[in-house]
């Protein structure tokens, strides 16, 4: 990909150069590979390469915190990985840092939903699950108890 080929060179002119290079240079370089970054995750989602975009858009959050479209994008790649609880954060920073994000907003929400309809189907099926043990132990002690009459009854037909 070239967004991964332009981030590894720029990678490297930082690290080769870093004695010669002026602050704002190097400033320069950290905000360019900030957009890569952010413009790599963008383009994962696109092809559904969701934990591509979150490597990358964490990448970008690693060098500024309040990158919003950073967020944004690690906020749709985890939600396309069904990653409710994360994406839901995701979507409220980008809700705190802009409150008038009506995209945000509605991403916030459905994610919401579905954290809170996971939520309910692990309930219920804990739930299940615990209804379930007491009837399968008791039905393996029948089968233990059967089991061990039927052999007892034959020895002594033996």
């Amino acid at each position: 990909c070239s967004y991964t080929r332009a981030i590894s060179a720029l990678r490297d002119l930082s690290k080769q150069a870093r004695a010669q290079i002026t602050e704002e240079s190097q400033a320069n370089i950290t905000q360019q590979l900030l957009t890569l970054y952010t413009n790599r995750a963008v383009s994962c989602n696109r092809n559904g390469n969701y934990q591509d975009a979150v490597t990358s858009a964490t990448a970008a959050l690693d060098i500024d915190q309040g990158c919003l479209k950073a967020l944004y994008a690690r906020g749709v790649a985890k939600y396309g990985l069904a990653c409710w609880s994360d994406a839901v954060d995701d979507f409220r920073g980008c809700v705190v840092l802009d409150p008038g994000n009506k995209l945000a907003r509605e991403r916030y929400d459905q994610a919401r939903k579905w954290q809170t309809h996971a939520r309910s189907k692990i309930t219920q099926g804990f739930r299940s699950w615990i209804e379930r043990a007491p009837q399968e132990e008791e039905e393996e002690e029948r089968r233990k108890f059967v089991a061990e009459k039927v052999e007892a009854k034959n020895r002594r037909v033996e």
